[in-house]
């Protein structure tokens, strides 16, 4: 039946299929944050590329001017990161890790799909925006 229709049409069917497809991954709820990379979303002039990774219990990064380190917990939703670590270089962007960091350690909970998620602190204000890499 496809090989009737005009290659057009053909194209604009396989086309809305694939954007089908990946709607409902990017639609679908954020699971396990084990074994994934993010960028901060940074709403800062300094335009610094802030960096978190999850791993089997262990949290990492980059802050803009060290590099951190600790461990969460995660329960569905629920989300605790412990004390962190961090090398001791100074830097020019020390006031945003300072944030960055603080942030981390107010986490409750977070919310999101697997390309894009919002991490949540006490009172349910946003705390981070966090934005998935390979």
């Amino acid at each position: 039946m496809l090989q009737a229709l005009p290659f057009i049409i053909r194209t604009a069917i396989l086309t809305g299929a694939v954007k089908a497809i990946s709607n409902i991954y990017k639609n679908r709820d954020m699971g396990d944050l084990s074994g994934t990379n993010w960028v901060i979303t940074a709403k800062n002039k300094s335009n610094i590329r802030q960096k978190l990774s999850f791993k089997s219990g262990e949290i990492s990064g980059f802050g803009g001017c060290n590099q951190f380190f600790g461990h969460y917990t995660q329960h569905a939703d629920r989300l605790t990161i412990g004390a962190i670590a961090s090398t001791r270089k100074a830097g020019p962007y020390m006031a945003e890790e300072t944030k960055l960091l603080a942030a981390l350690q107010s986490a409750r909970r977070f919310k999101g799909t697997p390309s894009e998620i919002k991490i949540y602190g006490e009172d349910d204000n946003v705390l981070l925006t966090l934005t998935r890499t390979k």
